[in-house]
């Protein structure tokens, strides 16, 4: 009976040891990856787009043409929790806000991502101001967009190649970047402060869905910083001192400054953060 458990022995060993051997090979099998072309090519830039809005007409959509592609690279996304179901793409003309019905938008088009869009099918829309691109909203008399449907993301928006480098950012002053022209795009002013009755603060207290605060120029002007409850730095501390920072501009009933995240504080500028 020893005898014969040895010779079982050395027979199920070794076939043992050949099937662990194929769970293994199989566990560590890399997936395939595909990196994404887009089947399709821009013949309009986002200037020429944002042109066909009459953007006098503050809560009115209108039809974007059936052959209009635009393509950009997206500059501000959703990570952070400052922006929410939308991202912001720009080209070398000008940028856009495209309204997408989905959270974690952050992991199919994040910053530096470029994108194609066929708009035909989508509409323009003016929220306080500000372009955007979304879906028409039959119950809202046309007046306001609605936001891109998950299942129709793939009708629209195409991906193309890996995400890479966000454009450089447009510098500029606290007074020129009140120009339509900067509308939607990322912009970088140098040597500002905030307001001191909002340095020490934090950014966003949970008592409301958003806070502004100010941010000042050594000649006495000053824009709005825009911050949403949400953010993932909205219990940051405002920092004192005197440095550089980037950001979206955005146009609400007037021009806004949206930080992408805590790092548009850009480090090492001036900000004094204690």
């Amino acid at each position: 009976m020893n005898k014969l458990n040895k010779i079982l022995t050395i027979l199920i060993i070794p076939i043992g040891i050949i099937f662990l051997n194929g769970c293994v090979k199989e566990k560590f099998k890399s997936p395939a990856f595909t990196v994404p072309v887009s089947p399709v090519h821009a013949n309009t830039t986002i200037r020429q787009l944002r042109s066909l809005h009459p953007t006098k007409k503050n809560g009115y959509v209108v039809p974007i043409p059936s052959n209009v592609i635009i393509e950009g690279v997206v500059v501000a996304d959703d990570e952070s929790g400052n922006y929410y179901e939308e991202v912001v793409i720009e080209d070398s003309t000008a940028g856009i806000e495209v309204l997408l019905n989905q959270g974690e938008l952050y992991t199919m088009y994040r910053q530096g991502q470029r994108v194609f869009i066929k708009c035909g099918g989508l509409y323009l829309g003016n929220y306080g101001g500000g372009i955007q691109i979304g879906c028409y909203n039959a119950s809202a008399n046309n007046s306001t967009l609605e936001k891109i449907p998950p299942i129709y993301f793939n009708n629209y928006i195409f991906p193309d190649s890996l995400p890479g480098k966000t454009p450089a950012p447009m510098l500029g002053t606290l007074t020129t970047l009140e120009d339509s022209a900067y509308t939607d795009m990322l912009i970088q002013v140098d040597d500002v402060h905030f307001n001191t009755s909002d340095t020490g603060m934090i950014f966003a207290p949970q008592t409301a869905n958003n806070t502004s605060m100010m941010l000042d120029d050594k000649l006495g002007n000053s824009l709005v910083v825009y911050t949403s409850k949400y953010a993932n730095f909205s219990a940051n501390i405002v920092p004192s001192g005197i440095g550089n920072i980037r950001g979206i501009i955005t146009d609400y009933d007037g021009y806004e400054l949206f930080l992408r995240t805590y790092n548009d504080l850009i480090p090492g500028s001036g900000w004094k953060f204690n």
